[in-house]
């Protein structure tokens, strides 16, 4: 994934890759050093906001991932769907914030 990059140096595909890579790893900070790649490369990645607030959620930084995933969110509002299933954003789950952002469910 490293050579990928170096050989296009204006996409943040690859280190949005490395990043989901590092996470399944369990190695937030590099994970976190991913994401922040992809996002000085481009600034409208929603894919790089998520996975910067995945890992900032696991390395405690609660506030810092709750700003990254409004971020990831407002560039892409389909990623508001798979918030509960995402496992690395369970330590945001009982906060209200986290909770804002959520899909309405409809009432039967």
């Amino acid at each position: 994934m490293k050579k990928a990059a170096t050989l296009d140096k204006k996409s943040s595909d690859s280190y949005d890759l490395m990043a989901t890579a590092y996470r399944t790893l369990h190695d937030w900070a590099a994970a976190l050093n991913a994401a922040y790649a992809a996002i000085r490369l481009s600034n409208k990645d929603s894919a790089a906001y998520y996975e910067r607030a995945c890992a900032l959620a696991r390395l405690g930084r609660r506030n810092d991932a709750l700003a990254a995933l409004k971020r990831a969110i407002e560039l892409d509002e389909d990623l508001a769907d798979s918030l509960e299933d995402e496992e690395d954003l369970k330590p945001l789950a009982t906060l209200p914030e986290f909770k804002k952002l959520l899909p309405k469910r409809e009432q039967p």
